[in-house]
C-alpha cells in the first residue's frame, strides 16, 4: 500500500459517516476548490477511474455506502455518528459490551454484544451485494473505530467463504474473545488487514471486557506523542486529591470525551495520514499503552474512566432487570396486575 492508496481508504471510512446534505456540501467545495474539501483525493480517484458515486444502503436506523470499483468493491461502514438522530443508538452500541456466543464465524466463540447485534443488521444487505457480484470483484471492508469492528466481522465472513477481501481499519477496538481473534488470524492473512493507530489514541488499546488482547493485522502509526492525555491525568490527580473521588471521575470522564475529540475523530487520521511521508506497515500491533514512557502511561487514566463507566452502566442495567424480573413474581405486582386489567364499573362489555 502505498501513500495515495492510504488516502483513498481513509477518506472512504469519512464518507460513510456522512449525510446527503452533507455530501452535497463537499461536493460543491470540491467542484469550486479541490484543495478544501476534505475528501479531495477520494472524488479525484472516482475521476481517475470513470466510476460511480457510492451507493448508499438504509437499515433501520443505520446506514452504510459501497463502492463498485473495476476490480473491487468497498464497504463503507460508519463508526460512533455523533449527529443528535444517531448519537445515542451509536453510543448504546458501543457500551453494549457484554459477550454474546455466535457460530457465525466458523467456530462458537464470544463477540461484544453491541457490535455483535448491529453487524447482523447489516449483513444480509451487504451479502446481497456479495451474491451479485460473486468472486469476480475483491472486497474491501472500510471503517473507523465502531465501524472497524464491524468491517473486521465482515471481511472475516467473506473469508470464510473463499472470497477475496480484506479490511482496512481506523483505530479498530478489540471486538471478541481470544477464541475470535485466533479465528481471525486463522483465516484472514495478516497483510490482509490494514489497522491505522495514533500513537495517542487510547480507545483502541481499551477493553473493558475480555479480550485483552486484539485481532492483529499490519499496523500503521501516523502520529507521535503529544500531551493531551498526561494533561488529563494531572488534572483528575490533582482534583482527587483535593476534592474527593467522585468529582474527580466526573470531571475525568468529561475531559476524557473532549480529549477523544483530538484523538480519535476520522478527520484527525486524515490529516496526519496527509502529512506522513510514506507508509510503514509494523508486524506489530499496539495492544496496551506502555507504561515505560509518561506520555504513553497517561493514557490508562482515561482507560480506567471508561472501564469504570462501562461496568457501571452495565451492572446497572442489570441490577435493574434482576429487580423488574423478582417484582413481576410479587403477589404485590400480580394483585397491581389485576386491578390494572379489571374493567371500569360504567365500561360496557
Amino acid at each position: 500500500m502505498d501513500k495515495e492508496d492510504a488516502q483513498f481508504y481513509v477518506r472512504a471510512a469519512l464518507y460513510a459517516y456522512k449525510t446527503h446534505e452533507e455530501l452535497a456540501e463537499l461536493e460543491k467545495i470540491y467542484n469550486e476548490d479541490q484543495s478544501k474539501c476534505i475528501l479531495n483525493k477520494f472524488y479525484q480517484r472516482l475521476e481517475f477511474e470513470n466510476i460511480q458515486k457510492p451507493v448508499r444502503i438504509e437499515v433501520d436506523e443505520w446506514e452504510l455506502y459501497y463502492l463498485i470499483r473495476k476490480d473491487e468493491i468497498i464497504f463503507m461502514v460508519p463508526g460512533t455518528r455523533k449527529r443528535p438522530d444517531a448519537f445515542v443508538t451509536d453510543f448504546k452500541t458501543d457500551f453494549d459490551m457484554d459477550m454474546i456466543w455466535t457460530d457465525l464465524f466458523g467456530g462458537r466463540t464470544q463477540v461484544h454484544r453491541g457490535f455483535y447485534e448491529r453487524y447482523r443488521k447489516m449483513r444480509k444487505e451487504i451479502l446481497k451485494v456479495v451474491n451479485e457480484y460473486g468472486n469476480t470483484k475483491r472486497y474491501c471492508s472500510v471503517g473507523h473505530s465502531l465501524g472497524a469492528a464491524l468491517a473486521i466481522f465482515t471481511t472475516l465472513e467473506l473469508r470464510l467463504k473463499k472470497l477475496d477481501a480484506w479490511a482496512f481499519l481506523l483505530a479498530p477496538p478489540k471486538v471478541g474473545s481470544e477464541s475470535f481473534n485466533q479465528l481471525v488470524k486463522a483465516n484472514i492473512p495478516k497483510e490482509m488487514i490494514v489497522r491505522v493507530v495514533r500513537t495517542n489514541d487510547f480507545l483502541p488499546k481499551l477493553s473493558p471486557i475480555p479480550p485483552y488482547s486484539n485481532f492483529g493485522g499490519k499496523e500503521l502509526i501516523v502520529d507521535q506523542l503529544n500531551w493531551i492525555w498526561f494533561f488529563v491525568a494531572l488534572i483528575s490527580l490533582t482534583l482527587l486529591n483535593f476534592n474527593g473521588p467522585i468529582l474527580s471521575f466526573c470531571v475525568t470522564f468529561v475531559l476524557t470525551l473532549v480529549g477523544a475529540q483530538f484523538t480519535h475523530s476520522t478527520e484527525s487520521y486524515v490529516e496526519l495520514i496527509d502529512r506522513l511521508d510514506d507508509v510503514k506497515l509494523k508486524n506489530e500491533v499496539t495492544d496496551y499503552p506502555s507504561v515505560s514512557h509518561p506520555l504513553t502511561a497517561a493514557q490508562w487514566v482515561p482507560i480506567t474512566v471508561m472501564v469504570i463507566f462501562a461496568y457501571t452502566r452495565l451492572w446497572s442495567i442489570q441490577f435493574t432487570s434482576f429487580i423488574r424480573s423478582k417484582y413481576r413474581k410479587t403477589v404485590l405486582a400480580k394483585l397491581l396486575k389485576r386491578v390494572i386489567e379489571t374493567p371500569t364499573s360504567g365500561q360496557s362489555s
